[in-house]
């Protein structure tokens, strides 16, 4: 399964993770693991287009992505709304696959 957390700071979100095959298919084959992985390089680049110095860390062999930014503003807020928006589509259609957590941190 894949578990992705969107990360909240003094109620802003500033960043997200995300850990695990989501078990739909062969790692590569996965249609749900590549829809994950494209919202999440969509956010990336989002962000990075808006200016935003976006700090990630992946790691294919443990099929984990982690986005940060240090300087969230309205802006960040919307990138990363438009992807939690993204995961509960994914979620709806793949609840087996996919679980979405929100953490004030």
């Amino acid at each position: 399964m894949t578990t992705v957390s969107l990360l909240k700071q003094n109620g802003r979100f500033f960043g997200f993770s995300s850990q695990g095959h989501s078990g739909r298919a062969e790692a590569g084959e996965d249609v749900v693991c590549a829809a994950v992985s494209e919202a999440a390089r969509f956010a990336c680049n989002l962000l990075e287009a808006f200016g935003h110095k976006v700090e990630v860390k992946a790691d294919e062999k443990k099929a984990e992505i982690n986005l940060s930014v240090k300087r969230p503003d309205a802006v960040s807020e919307s990138v990363f709304g438009t992807f939690l928006s993204e995961m509960r589509l994914i979620e709806e259609e793949y609840p087996k696959n996919v679980v979405i957590h929100i953490l004030e941190v």
